[in-house]
This record gives C-alpha cells, structure tokens and sequence, in this order.
C-alpha cells in the first residue's frame, strides 16, 4: 500500500509539472517588433527577429496582443548566446516585445512548437517478458525463460521532449496490467498437473523511445498470482526484464493545453 501511494504521488507530480510548463512557439518569417516593458509600454526601441527564433507568451493583454520574451538558442550559455541581443538588454535584464494577436494568430507566421514536458497516459504492452533463473544449487529451481504474455494495462507518467520541434520523445512511465500468465507442473513444483493460464497482477516501470509512431521500450516488472497457485509459482514477484519494437507499445496520449488560438 504505501509503494501505491508513492506511485501515486510520482504522477501527481509529473501532472502538475507538466500543466505548469510554458508552450513555446517559432517564428516561421523574420518580423520586427516594438520592445516593450513586461506591463506592455513600449520603450521606442524595435529589433528586426530572424526566422527560427523561439518565444514564450509572457503576459496576454486586454486587447488580446501578446507580451512575449525570447528563448535562448538549446545549449548557449547566456553569455555567449547566439540571440543573446534579443533575450537581454545591456544590463542583462530579460527584454520583452510586443505581438499583435493577428500575427499570433497566422499558422503562416507563427507555429506552436510540441511541448518539452507533459504529462502523458495510456495502453501498454509488452511484447516480450525475459524470466531469470535461480543458481543450481537453488531447491526448487528456477530456469531461464521468455514468454509473450497478454497484458493489458495502463500506464502513466513523464514525457520528455530534448527538442520542442522534433517527434522524437522519451516516457518514463510506471503502470500495472492484469496479465495471463501459463503455468505448468514444472513452474508449480507439482502443484498443477497440466499446462494452464492463471491472471496474474503486473505492476512495472518501463522507459519509452519514440519518434513520430515508431517505438522501442524497456520494462521491468513483477507478476503476482493470487491465492495458494501464487505462492507454489516459481516465478512469483520475480522481476523480469520486457522489451519492445514497433508501431503499438504505448497508446498515447493526454495532449498538453495549447494557448494557440486563445
């Protein structure tokens, strides 16, 4: 109960970090833009913004026109920026400029950049369970074996994108799925007599690569029999280790609120 509750704290968090990320969008033309103070003064001075350069809304005025600060180039230290001159004034202060909401509004001009952090849930499989054996001096012992059980379950937690205008994406993910699991008399200790399937209860973590529809994923987890069949499977909460090639790993997705449009 109290591994439930930490779990459950985990995607909490994920959750709420994930509503509180900023969207981020690219100019898709150069443009120039009136700086301007974060309450929406203009200052007098404009600077001519390149194609490509990232911003984050900082503040929506009445009027629906938007205060926006630039983003550093990924990976450019302050200092040494690229389009340093558009992110800070001469002191280092973070400068702001002024977009109309027409120009916001043009897909043409500006495009919405795919968030870097959200919280992400859904279906997920694994294709591939890999059971590890015991020494041989083990009594019973354990043999090394892989299987292609059933599961079905869900999962959820924390995706993360290292670049906003890319599809690829990692998903660290916990979940749980009721499994079918074969049992025989060699996996029983002679508790059962012939081949058959029992539900097992799989909690597991997993790491998800994704780029566009394509993924490859690692898992482990345990299986959890239920009642007197339980405690005679050798395999009883024994990790095992899943892996993952293909199209369906994870059925995705909760998509992040997008300010586009608002």
């Amino acid at each position: 109960m109290k591994n439930l509750f930490l779990i459950l704290m985990l995607l909490l968090s994920f959750n709420s970090f994930a509503q509180n990320s900023n969207s981020a969008y690219e100019f898709n033309y150069a443009i120039q833009l009136n700086e301007c103070l974060l309450d929406g003064t203009v200052t007098g001075n404009n600077e001519i913004i390149t194609k490509g350069v990232e911003f984050e809304i900082s503040r929506i005025e009445s009027n629906g026109d938007l205060i926006i600060n630039i983003l550093n180039f990924k990976g450019v230290a302050k200092t040494v920026g690229l389009n340093a001159k558009y992110v800070y004034d001469t002191n280092g202060a973070q400068k702001y400029f002024k977009l109309s909401k027409s120009i916001f509004d043009d897909e043409n001009q500006v495009s919405e950049l795919l968030p870097r952090n959200s919280f992400t849930f859904g279906a997920l499989t694994v294709p591939i369970k890999l059971r590890f054996g015991s020494g041989k001096d083990k009594d019973p012992r354990r043999y090394f074996d892989f299987t292609s059980d059933v599961n079905i379950g869900v999962s959820a937690g924390h995706k993360f994108r290292p670049y906003r205008n890319e599809n690829f994406a990692v998903n660290f993910l916990f979940g749980f799925s009721v499994t079918s699991v074969e049992v025989d008399q060699e996996t029983t200790g002679d508790f059962v007599t012939t081949n058959t399937k029992a539900a097992a209860f799989t909690p597991n973590a997993s790491i998800v690569f994704e780029t566009k529809d394509f993924q490859i994923g690692a898992f482990i987890g345990v299986d959890i029999l239920s009642g007197e069949l339980g405690s005679n499977w050798l395999y009883q909460k024994k990790p095992w280790i899943g892996i993952g090639l293909g199209y369906g790993i994870f059925s995705k997705d909760k998509k992040a609120n997008s300010q586009k449009g608002q």
